[in-house]
């Protein structure tokens, strides 16, 4: 079953037209119930609708606005500083006894409070 959206683009047209005739066309009606207090009602109802259609947008199609590529360059960036750790660390615990105690590994070096 083919699950892909094919009239997002047009749907999304027809929506934005049909949002700008409404706001375009509101305040006649408003006038005769807000008289010059329509100036701001239509700016809030104007704000608010424009918003939710932006927001539904967003929803339908996420990708589009999300900032993939910086995303996974920190991810990416992340794995490799682990990978890099894990590497120091199999390292060091492959050294023998006397050297990690030089090095100071596990507190048993000079000078350390567990050290000899």
């Amino acid at each position: 079953m083919d699950t892909t959206y094919e009239t997002f683009p047009s749907l999304c047209r027809h929506t934005s037209r049909f949002l700008i005739c409404f706001i375009t066309f509101l305040p006649f009606g408003l006038w005769g119930y807000t008289s010059w207090l329509t100036i701001p009602v239509m700016a809030v109802i104007t704000f608010l609708l424009v918003g939710t259609e932006n927001i539904g947008i967003q929803i339908e199609q996420p990708m589009l606005v999300l900032p993939l590529e910086i995303l996974s360059a920190g991810t990416k960036a992340a794995v490799e500083a682990m990978s890099m750790a894990q590497g120091q660390a199999d390292r060091w615990a492959q050294l023998p006894e006397d050297l990690r105690a030089i090095s100071g590994v596990d507190g048993q070096a000079q000078g350390t409070p567990n050290g000899k």
